[in-house]
């Protein structure tokens, strides 16, 4: 039945699972800067830039 699996189309479980995990990073991150009063906004909106930029590389993957 090999015939039926498509080699070509994007791992769409291990796509999901590296969402999961880009989102519980930016739900960290919240926190992080929510409990540490010191750490530096930009510092924050860096992390949170870079984490949403992958996740919206991810995200359309497996909607294709």
């Amino acid at each position: 039945m090999d015939v039926l699996i498509d080699h070509d189309r994007p791992d769409v479980d291990a796509l999901r699972d590296q969402a999961q995990v880009l989102r519980a990073r930016l739900e960290e991150i919240a926190r992080e800067f929510t409990d540490d009063p010191a750490m530096p906004v930009t510092m924050v909106r860096t992390m949170t830039e870079r984490a949403q930029a992958k996740l919206g590389d991810i995200e359309p993957s497996w909607a294709a």
